[in-house]
């Protein structure tokens, strides 16, 4: 998915922030059972954290 999200960035003009945004909408509307969805939710949360630059 790296290569879409870039095509994100670069033609369509999101930021960042917008891109984590799509991905965690696209769980939430997902075919998952809530504790998966749940479980999914804080996984995505924790790899944004730590891949988040410094400021």
């Amino acid at each position: 998915m790296t290569q879409e999200f870039q095509t994100a960035v670069q033609v369509l003009g999101c930021s960042r922030e917008q891109v984590w945004a799509m991905n965690l909408q696209a769980l939430d509307g997902g075919f998952a059972d809530e504790v998966t969805r749940t479980r999914l939710r804080h996984e995505f949360v924790d790899g944004e954290a730590r891949h988040r630059p410094k400021s």
